[in-house]
């Protein structure tokens, strides 16, 4: 995979982030290290098993700023490829909503009116800090579910955006997707395991749906970045499926 440059108009956004959340995310304890090391090797096999209420602050502190930087860098990539960011956001298995805050900042900063975020959940402790978080951020929560996700057999009314939502579920949920396809009136959008969203796109092309638009890229951190990361590169492995037009 070819490594791009990070596009310099996002650094601001993720640095002012990094600021306003720092009294939140700063690591401390041995448990930090416990689930970096866990994710590392194991994280697309454990996830599911998770409790969330009992490790959620030490988390988002490992994760929520990779997460929000790959939501950040998908939902502009997008945007640069011709789609737009014109409706509201229903962040499904949000956690502290790293997705929710970074499609609320692209769009500002593309113009557009700041959107309502909707937000779902299993787990309370999670919800309350995505509360948290969106109040420094200065990002509006419309709604927020406490429960399992369950597609409707209805029109939504927002993007739905799942972030490593979809590896935690078993295998006939890409199959629920599929099936459920026209109810998603303005799309979804993945953040995932590069493996899951190949089986997004096998699973919609096998069944003659080509509207799976994939994104695998590796950006190269700038130094401000590199610092908070401890990394040189990010790797965005996420898709949108593009609703039919009327």
């Amino acid at each position: 995979m070819k490594k791009q440059a990070f596009p310099k108009e996002l650094v601001p956004l993720a640095l002012q982030t990094n600021e306003k959340l720092q009294n939140y995310l700063y690591k401390q304890g041995r448990i930090n290290l416990l689930i970096h090391s866990l994710y590392l090797k194991h994280g697309k096999y454990i996830k599911r098993f998770l409790n969330y209420d009992v490790i959620a602050e030490a988390f988002n502190q490992e994760f929520f700023l990779k997460n929000y930087t790959k939501a950040l860098l998908l939902f502009y990539t997008l945007y640069k490829m011709g789609y737009s960011l014109d409706s509201e956001l229903f962040d499904v298995g949000s956690g502290a909503t790293p997705g929710g805050i970074a499609f609320s900042q692209v769009r500002q900063h593309l113009g557009f009116e700041a959107p309502m975020i909707k937000i779902l959940d299993k787990s309370k402790i999670q919800l309350n800090l995505a509360k948290k978080y969106c109040e420094q951020n200065d990002v509006q929560i419309d709604k927020i579910l406490k429960k399992r996700f369950q597609i409707d057999n209805a029109d939504y009314d927002s993007m739905l955006f799942f972030s490593y939502f979809i590896c935690e579920q078993g295998r006939s949920f890409i199959k629920e997707l599929y099936r459920h396809r026209e109810y998603f009136k303005h799309g979804f959008a993945v953040v995932d395991y590069q493996q899951t969203v190949e089986r997004i796109e096998r699973t919609f092309q096998k069944n003659g749906c080509y509207r799976i638009i994939s994104v695998y890229r590796c950006f190269a951190l700038p130094e401000p970045l590199q610092t908070i990361f401890h990394e040189k590169e990010v790797f965005v492995n996420g898709c949108f499926y593009e609703p039919r037009k009327n």
